[in-house]
């Protein structure tokens, strides 16, 4: 074969090879292009770097905007004898359950009426210092706390100096970071608020009838126990009624009420006899240590009111109590 010869040969080999070639080389580009692109979930997607883009609302969607982290506070727990209202907003329910837990804990009694509103983003201020307010001011009946923004607004009567000192002292501690306005009024005078105060009257009260709601309340930190599903004060809680009926008898113008509680196990008929008899054991057991027969109530309100949640065996253990109310 010539030379000629062998260059045209090689010209049409050369020429096919490569109409042959180049569509090999299409097809495996179309294949990587596949693998990386194609619909396998199994197979990993490449990370571009790239953010997603932010999704845009439809057009005629509604959309519910949330308050800023700089919302205004509003809360306010205003007392009228024994009916407590909760009015204001709240960021979640936690914070609403923690609120209406801390009134009754504090006001057993009280009847609690919750209008307090969830607003995501809703600012409050720290409640953890709210039941020693509660306590020191247990035994005024109209008793107002209302935040608005960085101010906290106390108002009521009071029948002496020393009740609203120390109202005006334990606010101050549990909300360190609230401007406080107080118009606590001194009942037995008419005085202004308290932020200027003035001398005791000689109408006073017996020395220390006043904060005999507080004490009570302060005493029943340790619940009065029973035996199991009985109305039977255990030994260990006799010494503790034998204190409360002392401070009692100390104040011979007081009379008490006190309601038994269970928890929500068993049948209503069941809890509600259970909580009378406990109630009335301790009623019994408060005359036996000097307080006039006549000046002591008793009634059951079964699983009524309770002060934690049903469904752990700790809240149960929580709603199972006698209260003690000062009338």
């Amino acid at each position: 074969m010539s030379q000629s010869d062998r260059t045209a040969t090689g010209g049409r080999f050369g020429g096919r090879r490569w109409l042959i070639v180049i569509p090999v080389v299409v097809l495996l580009l179309g294949g990587i292009a596949w693998v990386v692109s194609g619909s396998d979930d199994a197979t990993p997607k490449p990370d571009t770097g790239t953010a997603a883009p932010t999704a845009v609302p439809d057009v005629g969607v509604t959309q519910t905007s949330e308050p800023s982290a700089a919302s205004p506070t509003r809360l306010g727990v205003n007392r009228d004898g024994n009916a407590v209202t909760i009015t204001g907003d709240v960021p979640d329910d936690a914070t609403r359950s923690e609120l209406v837990s801390a009134v009754k804990s504090q006001w057993a009694a009280a009847d609690v009426t919750d209008h307090a509103t969830v607003v995501p983003g809703a600012r409050v201020p720290d409640l953890s210092g709210l039941g020693g307010v509660l306590s020191d001011a247990d035994g005024v009946g109209d008793l107002g706390l209302n935040v608005s923004g960085s101010d906290l607004t106390i108002t009521g009567t009071v029948p002496d100096l020393d009740i609203a000192s120390r109202i005006q002292a334990s606010a101050k501690l549990a909300f360190p970071n609230l401007k406080l306005t107080n118009n606590i009024q001194i009942l037995a005078t008419g005085a202004p608020p308290m932020d200027t105060p003035g001398p005791a009257t000689a109408n006073a009260p017996t020395p220390g009838c006043s904060t005999l709601q507080a004490d009570i309340v302060n005493l029943l930190r340790t619940p009065i126990g029973f035996t199991s599903g009985g109305a039977q004060m255990t030994s260990e809680s006799k010494p503790l009624v034998a204190k409360i009926a002392a401070k009692v008898a100390a104040c011979p113008a007081a009379s008490i009420s006190v309601v038994g509680y269970t928890d929500n196990v068993g049948g209503e008929a069941v809890n509600q006899q259970l909580s009378a008899g406990r109630a009335k054991a301790v009623a019994d057991a408060l005359v036996a240590n000097g307080v006039a027969p006549d000046h002591v109530s008793s009634r059951g309100a079964g699983s009524a009111d309770p002060i934690a949640s049903n469904d752990t065996p700790a809240g149960r253990a929580q709603n199972r109590r006698v209260a003690i109310a000062v009338n």
